[in-house]
């Protein structure tokens, strides 16, 4: 006869959604929470929207990454310093799917699926200008 098979659904998220940084932070690194007690899941992750330009203001570094249930998985991104004053800038992180490379079973974007990192200037007054005539 047939057989049902069983799946344990589980979740990744991210640890927060969201998330401040100084734009001289370099590279910061997007905790991701992996649940269900598996081995190794890979994990997909995009950047949109906001104010913060990518390439000009930041770069992805990791668009895939891996990891397991105890430790976890991160995101690495690097925060693009300028000596222009401005606004805080802003853009999103999300995960765009998942896949369980050991046994399997499907996993899904939790509720936490997004995190916005705002990047908070560093440029002091007069950052740009010309010390001469400041």
């Amino acid at each position: 006869g047939w057989i049902p098979s069983v799946y344990t659904i589980y979740e990744v998220n991210f640890q927060t959604s969201s998330r401040s940084v100084s734009e001289a932070a370099g590279i910061i690194t997007i905790p991701v929470v992996i649940g269900g007690g598996t081995a190794d899941t890979t994990i997909s992750v995009t950047a949109t929207g906001g104010t913060a330009q990518e390439g000009l203001d930041y770069v992805i570094l990791t668009t895939s990454v891996t990891g397991d249930s105890d430790s976890g998985a991160t995101v690495s991104v690097r925060i693009v310093s300028d000596d222009i004053t401005e606004e805080a800038e802003d853009f999103v992180i999300s995960i765009d799917g998942c896949a369980d490379n050991t046994r399997r079973d499907p996993c899904v974007a939790g509720s936490i699926d997004t995190v916005t990192i705002t990047i908070e200037s560093n440029a002091g007054a007069g950052a740009g200008q010309d010390p001469h005539f400041v």
